[in-house]
């Protein structure tokens, strides 16, 4: 198609392609609605800023790291991610010239699009993987984890040892944990019965995170 930068879209596929067809699509959504965000950011930066160089560079330096803060405590950190390194990519790869810089935002769009698209077809129609089959083993990892960590809990109460598997467990159940929370949009998406069921699941995700920070206060105490 004659475009100056290809491999935007073949980052696209390579950055969001993941194991299973749900992960992929919701890794590519939030891909491309960061890159939307990105490229309005950055057309307003240099619509404020068109002669300012510093405040240009302060302002985009503050949207990095608002950017970054975002990137706390959501399991929609990717979008963040991507809204953050959007803009200082799109705003200086357009280069001295302005009237660059519209044309540079509609082709990083367009390609991030185009990628997004193609893996999702591929995904949907050649090799389909549902994420409910990871997500409810996942689950369970979980909870048994939490099982695991609770008799020890009770053991130490009880006048037990305090020993090192207590610190691996939590360390388990607190990788697992995230990797829930990253699993269930993926199967939102490519399971019929979650995605009709999501609010149910959603407050079960929920309630095993506030379990585990409950289990981990309490071994705190203890």
């Amino acid at each position: 198609m004659d475009w100056s930068n290809p491999s935007w879209a073949g980052f696209a596929v390579a950055f969001c392609s993941l194991g299973t067809t749900g992960e992929s699509v919701s890794k590519g959504l939030l891909c491309l609605c960061g890159t939307l965000l990105g490229a309005v950011v950055a057309l307003t930066l240099l619509a404020l800023f068109p002669q300012d160089r510093w405040l240009f560079m302060a302002a985009m330096v503050s949207w990095v790291a608002f950017g970054t803060y975002r990137l706390l405590g959501t399991p929609h950190w990717y979008f963040w991610h991507v809204a953050g390194f959007v803009v200082p990519l799109l705003s200086l790869s357009s280069g001295p010239f302005g009237l660059n810089a519209f044309e540079t935002v509609v082709l990083r769009t367009q390609q991030t699009a185009l990628g997004f698209l193609c893996f999702s077809l591929v995904w949907l129609f050649l090799w389909p993987s549902s994420t409910a089959p990871t997500f409810r083993a996942t689950l369970r990892r979980l909870v048994d984890l939490q099982r695991q960590l609770l008799a020890l809990q009770l053991d130490l109460a009880n006048g037990g040892n305090d020993d090192a598997s207590t610190n691996r467990l939590t360390q388990q159940a607190a990788s697992t944990r995230v990797s829930l929370a990253d699993l269930f949009d993926g199967a939102v998406i490519d399971s019929l019965d979650i995605g009709e069921h999501r609010g149910a699941w959603q407050r079960c995700v929920a309630l095993l995170g506030q379990t585990s920070d409950r289990l981990a206060l309490w071994h705190e105490s203890l």
